[in-house]
């Protein structure tokens, strides 16, 4: 007997060690599951989840840092009910835990129930006012709330943690951008390039913000940066286009639009291949703001080179379209009238109306410089251009 009882010792203490180590093993594999699902291998994640999570459920019963894991695998599993139920069970046997409130608000942020979420995120902050990410997602919830005021003090809050804290800085620098706080804004980009010197996005945005500030030179050295660190970002160039064209330097105009021809040719952006058009220019004028695309190519049967599109800067709404088109129906005409060689298009000034009212303002062969076509457009769009036909719809 006394052998007997020393054996079911053992047993129990071996079958107590097989269950410990089986609880270890699931939690391992969890972490591998979340790890697929944070670099994007989402099916082979899900599917590892599914094949053993009833092992997955048994394995955490009673255990507040397993149930956690398991609801946040189910969070990055988009399986949002069971999400939330792991993470209530995790506070149920631990209510001083921070991360279940995180995950949880995440979850309510987005299904838009932005309340919940900034409760639930207070809710960890108070449980653990050290962790940059709950001040992080909070200051986001707030920004979409329409609260960037509070937003703020959040933000500054993750500084208080990490001075140098990157997407602080960042989502601060936005927010001040936004508010005109064009000093406070480039402070904290800066700060952000302290933190990621080749973070090429904060570069892109202090562009913007000289741009926007009409600090033309500024904007100029930092779009240059971004273009110096990558040749094929047009979005840059199609800045450099613009900016170079507002401090009339059109010897660097014009090589910045070489370039992203060069590269909307070449195919090197796939993007803007199948966009065929870009931003050549943007300025403010006495009634509104102008938006210019330059279209690479004339295809269809009513292809236009460029579109002058005029906006309410109140409503941002298109009150007025000038553009260059060259349309197969009027080259077809002009051509059988003799007026055209057969290798020879013809072009036209129009206007038009949201009413659908349409204004030419004269023909073209060959075409016209875009320096000549945007004097005509800015004459049109102010009516100092008399038509030569119209068609005009009733209000």
């Amino acid at each position: 007997m006394k052998y007997a009882f020393l054996f079911l010792l053992v047993m129990f203490a071996l079958n107590g060690s097989f269950a410990d180590e089986s609880g270890e093993n699931s939690k391992q594999q969890l972490q591998e599951i979340i790890g697929l699902f944070q670099n994007n291998l989402f099916e082979d994640a899900r599917s590892k989840l599914m094949n053993h999570e009833n092992d997955f459920i048994a394995a955490v019963e009673g255990d507040a840092a397993g149930h956690l894991l398991l609801g946040r695998t189910y969070f990055y599993a988009e399986m949002d009910g069971k999400a939330i139920a792991e993470l209530n069970a995790a506070l149920r046997l631990d209510p001083a835990l921070a991360d279940p409130h995180f995950f949880i608000g995440l979850v309510q942020r987005y299904a838009d129930d932005l309340d919940g979420a900034e409760e639930s995120f207070r809710t960890a902050i108070e449980l653990n006012s050290g962790d940059r990410k709950l001040f992080l997602e909070l200051g986001q919830t707030l920004q979409m709330k329409g609260d960037p005021d509070a937003a703020i003090t959040t933000y500054q809050s993750v500084l208080t943690i990490d001075e140098g804290d990157y997407d602080a800085h960042v989502n601060l620098a936005t927010i001040y951008a936004v508010k005109g706080e064009t000093d406070a804004a480039e402070t904290h980009f800066l700060a952000a390039l302290e933190r990621n010197p080749a973070d090429l996005s904060s570069q892109y945005n202090l562009g913007q913000l000289f741009q926007d500030t009409k600090q033309h030179s500024r904007a100029i050295e930092w779009f240059n940066r971004v273009v110096d660190a990558n040749p094929n970002d047009w979005r840059a160039i199609a800045k450099l286009v613009q900016e170079n064209e507002a401090i009339g330097d059109t010897v660097a105009r014009d090589g910045a639009i070489e370039s992203i021809y060069e590269i909307w040719e070449s195919g090197a952006d796939a993007e803007l291949r199948q966009q065929a058009f870009y931003i050549r220019e943007q300025l403010e004028t006495e009634i509104g703001r102008l938006f210019v695309l330059e279209y690479f190519e004339l295809i269809g049967p009513r292809p236009r080179k460029y579109v002058f599109n005029l906006q309410n800067p109140e409503t941002e709404e298109i009150v007025f379209v000038v553009s260059l088109g060259s349309y197969d129906t009027t080259t077809e005409f002009a051509q059988a009238a003799g007026n055209l060689e057969a290798d020879e298009r013809l072009f036209h000034l129009d206007g038009y109306s949201p009413n659908g009212s349409h204004f030419t303002y004269g023909f073209f062969n060959p075409m016209p410089a875009y320096d000549v076509v945007k004097e005509l457009a800015l004459d049109a769009l102010n009516g100092e251009l008399k038509t030569v036909s119209s068609t005009i719809i009733p209000e």
